[in-house]
């Protein structure tokens, strides 16, 4: 089959994922019907319990017609087990003849003709008709092959075709009698329970709102731990080099410069950590997604809306939301543009042409060079990020210096983005 001469296994063990437990009985019972002596390990099987199916190890054991053992090698367990069937199934006297599809049907005559060159059994038969060019055959032979092949009108493609849905068909069987997986019908159930709450119309905005809060406080609260902690250290370390250190510029330049300064830039790694980190909670268990439908309505008035506004730097509505999304965090832009036109437009084209195909209302493309560089000219100065702006007045204890802030970057910013697009466009 391709093997060196010299590699002639007496045993195969075939590891299957217990998790996808279907598509991996299609490689284990190609491998069955070579009929050499087989051992399965059914691994991640602690994954298939997270997912709740369960397998019948004992009833495909029976269906297979091979040994199954169960092992887990992170932890340790079944090696033993799978060591000790192994040992048995060699020394057995049963040679493991088994078959899981009949495969000489496919092509009877073409199989025994090739049987009287190759002492090979049905579904090797099949693959020196199909694969023998890769195979270390000399010409003789390969032409003999190719004659069969030709007599018999074997078609390699429509062979394999049937062999693989007749397989599955098999294995669907056996999935149904040994497998108990939870019903995709009550997933969905689930699914649009849980979406008729957080998409409800008034229900979803409460919670919306919630969600924000908490999300703005906790930023805060559970920062403000960690950030004690790490001004006491800095001070504890001042203070210790005060007394070991001389007094002079070298010491003040440490003590003041260096120690002062990366205490004033770790203190703030905490509240910035903990945001990241609760936006990426609420992307991965989808939530994000679930905000941007629920408030599309909203966002494509408040889009029209400043679009005029946002328009000389080369911008329309969608990119206007955008903007305002990423307030929060700016790599959120990419995030809310991927929505935007997936509820826009169903088709099968991915974010980047549908990018390339998005027009102005007057028919010019919205993607250009100039709006580009206008784009990274406004992220490069505008004051994009929600958690500064809180951390300024939170040190500060005034609202004066983050509205200064805020409108001061933003106003440089879209001043210089607009003399950008106008150079470029």
């Amino acid at each position: 089959m391709g093997l060196e001469k010299e590699i002639k296994p007496r045993l195969i063990v075939v590891a299957i994922d217990a998790s996808n437990l279907k598509r991996n009985l299609l490689f284990c019972s190609q491998i069955i019907d070579l009929q050499m002596r087989v051992v399965v390990a059914l691994t991640m099987t602690d994954i298939a319990a997270k997912k709740n199916i369960k397998i019948d190890i004992t009833e495909l054991q029976q269906q297979l017609k091979v040994p199954v053992i169960p092992v887990n090698p992170r932890k340790n367990k079944g090696l033993t087990q799978l060591k000790k069937c192994i040992d048995e199934t060699l020394v057995s006297s049963n040679n493991q003849q088994n078959i899981f599809l009949d495969t000489k049907k496919y092509a009877p005559a073409a199989i025994e003709a090739l049987q009287r060159i190759f002492e090979v059994n049905d579904y090797k038969s099949i693959h020196y008709l199909v694969n023998h060019e890769e195979f270390d055959l000399d010409d003789n032979i390969q032409t003999t092959i190719e004659n069969i092949e030709v007599d018999n009108k074997f078609n390699p493609t429509k062979t394999q075709a049937r062999e693989v849905i007749e397989r599955y068909q098999h294995i669907n069987q056996i999935m149904q009698t040994c497998v108990q997986e939870p019903s995709p019908l009550a997933k969905k159930i689930f699914t649009d329970k849980i979406d008729n709450l957080l998409l409800h119309r008034i229900w979803g905005y409460a919670i919306l709102l919630t969600v924000l809060f908490v999300l703005f406080q906790s930023v805060f609260w559970l920062a403000q731990f960690p950030m004690d902690g790490i001004e006491w250290s800095f001070k504890e370390v001042t203070s210790g080099l005060h007394n070991i250190l001389p007094v002079n510029k070298f010491t003040n330049l440490l003590l003041n410069g260096v120690v002062a300064g990366l205490s004033g830039i770790l203190v703030f790694v905490p509240q910035i950590m903990i945001l990241f980190g609760l936006i990426t909670i609420l992307e991965d268990t989808g939530y994000m997604a679930r905000i941007s439908f629920l408030s599309d309505k909203l966002m494509r008035k408040v889009g029209k809306a400043i679009e005029p506004v946002i328009k000389p730097l080369g911008y329309d509505w969608k990119i206007g939301i955008a903007l305002i999304s990423s307030f929060a965090a700016r790599e959120v832009f990419v995030g809310t543009m991927a929505t935007l036109y997936s509820v826009e437009d169903s088709n099968d084209k991915g974010l980047r042409e549908k990018l390339q195909a998005a027009k102005q209302s007057d028919g010019t493309k919205v993607y250009t060079l100039a709006t580009a560089l206008s784009l990274m000219m406004f992220y490069l100065l505008a004051m994009q990020c929600m958690s500064t702006l809180a951390i300024v007045k939170r040190e500060t204890k005034s609202w004066k210096f983050p509205t200064i802030q805020l409108f001061y970057m933003t106003g440089l910013a879209y001043i210089l983005s607009f003399v950008v697009y106008n150079i470029f466009k």
